[in-house]
């Protein structure tokens, strides 16, 4: 074993070494020789700080430097609330527990021009167990899902799994990313009948799709990925007459797309329902009340779903009442509806469409909403809400997830206004949240648990 390496110094003699440029500086001088005067050994003190200094100094520098090349969670500069915390992706997490009475997975969150991300959202109630779910697999693998719209469903399922947000039992929980690429290694791949984690999810626990409307931005992931899903297995399309009829009629005839309806492969029944009538919502404990939206020139849907006394409200598009190419009340109609619901902290979030900043032209909204039209609605079901409470601020602290943000600023940038789309429209409904409503603006990929807003004391 060689020894460690010793500083010599190579001048122990009482005249300095030769000062040539060449020479280090450590072989110039040496200790003894520095302290054979009095002016030296002042000389020598000087020079043992000025080292110390420049030792303290390097030190400093290279922990901010070691500081600097460990990533930091920066905090959010938008001027709303982060709307969801990072996940802790290791893969030894605590057993995790539920703090809201619904979960709700982003599949998509956009409305329109990427394609892969457009509406999509799986739902379900806490309280809404699937017995046929192997209890090796726990977790939110246990509950009945549905999915409001479908423009996103297979690559939005892919997401929410890489994003770690979806659990399996506590000792698989959040890690399933690594299993994504090699997923015949999964240690749960038995458990989940060889299907892949997503796979699974699209398979065997989402048992029915509600759809709004039949635009495709809500509903191309569900044409796309049909042909993939288990035939026979009472999974079904839920909407209103017209929605089912069009997708009947025009996509699912064997000439668009094949056929997967009752007339064809079976793979989904229609289930058709009235608007303002609230039924069972099949294969799970939810209810459903439908409500007609106006979109433009088309027919929508707003869906009121009840699970164990407490609601959650999905809009699909709509345009505002005021829209002056088409007003109507159907807004004004669901806010009277829900107003109830509200004065009495039943109601646990709204999902309610934002499309535009507030400088499309009016003539340019097709049936949407801008920032300032989303407020005006939010005020319309306040002084609704304010007729049945003694609460002054009825709104403050509600969860409503702010949805269909059309990303413009992918396709074209305003330089002098050098924001997204996204960014644009969080600030412009902050300057106007004069409610204090919770704004969340929901990602592909994320988790999002509903019904846990603290009882606001009047």
């Amino acid at each position: 074993m060689s020894s460690a390496h010793r500083y010599e110094p190579t001048n122990t003699s009482s005249e300095p070494a030769s000062l040539s440029s060449s020479a280090p500086f450590a072989s110039r001088y040496s200790i003894h020789s520095l302290m054979r005067s009095r002016r030296s050994r002042v000389a020598c003190v000087a020079l043992l700080c000025a080292t110390l200094v420049v030792c303290f100094v390097g030190a400093i520098t290279v922990g901010a430097l070691s500081s600097a090349s460990t990533p930091t969670v920066q905090p959010c500069e938008c001027p709303c609330p982060c709307d969801i915390s990072p996940l802790d992706n290791s893969t030894t997490s605590t057993p995790y527990k539920p703090t809201g009475n619904f979960v709700l997975f982003v599949l998509g969150s956009l409305g329109g021009y990427d394609q892969s991300a457009t509406s999509g959202y799986m739902f379900a109630m806490y309280d809404d167990l699937n017995p046929s779910v192997s209890s090796e697999l726990g977790g939110d693998a246990a509950l009945n899902y549905v999915v409001l719209d479908a423009g996103t469903v297979a690559y939005g399922l892919r997401s929410v799994i890489l994003n770690g947000s979806f659990y399996f039992d506590d000792a698989y929980t959040n890690n399933g990313a690594q299993y994504i690429d090699e997923p015949w290694n999964d240690p749960l791949l038995s458990a989940l009948e060889n299907y892949t984690r997503s796979g699974y999810l699209f398979s065997k626990l989402i048992h029915g799709y509600l759809i709004s409307h039949a635009h495709y931005d809500h509903n191309i992931g569900l044409i796309l990925d049909s042909v993939s899903d288990v035939p026979g297995a009472g999974k079904y399309i839920l909407g209103n007459h017209q929605t089912v009829a069009y997708l009947n009629e025009f996509v699912y005839n064997s000439k668009i797309w094949s056929n997967v309806g009752p007339q064809g492969t079976d793979t989904y029944t229609y289930e058709l329902r009235e608007f303002r009538r609230r039924e069972p919502v099949p294969n799970t404990r939810l209810t459903v009340e439908l409500f007609p939206l106006t979109h433009g020139t088309e027919l929508s849907t707003a869906f009121l779903i009840e699970g164990g006394g407490r609601y959650v409200l999905y809009f699909g598009d709509t345009g505002a009442d005021s829209d002056p190419l088409h007003p109507s009340q159907n807004m004004s109609n669901v806010w009277e509806a829900v107003a109830p619901l509200v004065a009495n902290q039943l109601l646990d979030a709204i999902l309610l469409e934002c499309s535009w900043t507030d400088s499309q032209s009016p003539d340019r909204l097709f049936g949407h909403l801008t920032p300032e039209l989303f407020m005006e609605e939010m005020n319309t079901l306040n002084q609704y809400t304010l007729k049945l409470t003694s609460n002054p601020t009825p709104l403050r602290g509600l969860p409503t997830l702010v949805t269909h943000i059309k990303p413009e600023s992918d396709i074209r940038v305003n330089p002098s206004a050098p924001h997204t789309t996204r960014e644009t429209i969080q600030r412009q409904l902050a300057s106007l949240n004069s409610l204090q409503l919770d704004l969340i603006y929901p990602l592909q990929g994320e988790r999002h648990e509903l019904g846990s807003r603290k009882k606001v004391s009047v």
